[in-house]
């Protein structure tokens, strides 16, 4: 049993001017990662939206611990960390080829029916997950609790904000009109 891993090489197009990787591609490298973890158990994206199965993400964060750059052999190391009748989560490790981590983060997925609407997975879809879970053993030599880092920065994808004062009040459609028409 071994951690599920994936190659990244970062390609020039994304990396900025000081030829870093941009920081929103970690999340696209998570995606790829988690897309392939469930391609290996047998659910493919696509056979799981053909069953009304569509999975949204909820939650998204990444911590970036030391910078990657264009061209640089990086692996992706993806665990199912917990899933429920309705939702998904997995976290990432991204490390250099001298296995130091440059990224961690997680996501949080939700199922949807077509319509939109909360959903539970179908039950052989949930027996896959949890054989992926059961088969899949997280080494010991994985740190995935990061070590504390230099710099620490983190975002949330689709999460909720708070603002530290008071938003403006909206105008509605009608005052909107009416001060239009005003002179």
């Amino acid at each position: 049993m071994s951690d599920f891993i994936i190659s990244i090489r970062p390609r020039y197009g994304e990396v900025d001017r000081m030829g870093v990787v941009y920081h929103a591609h970690h999340l696209a490298y998570f995606d790829k990662g988690r897309t392939e973890y469930l391609r290996s158990l047998g659910l493919p994206y696509a056979s799981l939206e053909d069953r009304g199965c569509l999975l949204a993400v909820v939650e998204a964060k990444v911590q970036y611990l030391l910078p990657s750059h264009y061209d640089e052999e990086l692996s992706l190391a993806v665990r199912l960390d917990h899933f429920g009748k309705a939702s998904i989560t997995f976290s990432y490790i991204l490390k250099d080829s001298d296995d130091i981590p440059r990224a961690t983060g997680m996501t949080r997925l939700g199922c949807l029916d077509p319509q939109m609407k909360p959903t539970g997975f179908p039950p052989d879809v949930l027996d896959l997950l949890q054989q992926g879970r059961d088969s899949t053993e997280i080494s010991s030599n994985t740190p995935w609790t990061s070590p504390t880092p230099r710099l620490r920065f983190s975002f949330y994808v689709f999460g909720v904000v708070r603002l530290r004062h008071p938003p403006l009040p909206l105008l509605s459609p009608q005052k909107i009109r009416s001060s239009r028409s005003a002179p």
